[in-house]
């Protein structure tokens, strides 16, 4: 997939972290998020993150 296909799939564009590295958070479970990696525009690798928010429970 390219950046584009992946920006319509999600939803959304991913924020830019590094060169051809980019972002994107889960919305509906917000406990994990997804760093997705191309190459010359081609997706190469995604890897799911764990997401700790600031919660004042």
């Amino acid at each position: 997939m390219t950046y584009i296909e992946v920006v319509k799939t999600v939803g959304g564009a991913g924020k830019k972290i590094k060169k051809n590295e980019y972002r994107w958070d889960d919305e509906i479970l917000m406990t994990q998020g997804y760093i997705v990696k191309f190459k010359d525009d081609k997706l190469i690798d995604k890897e799911v993150i764990a997401v700790t928010g600031h919660s004042n429970r």
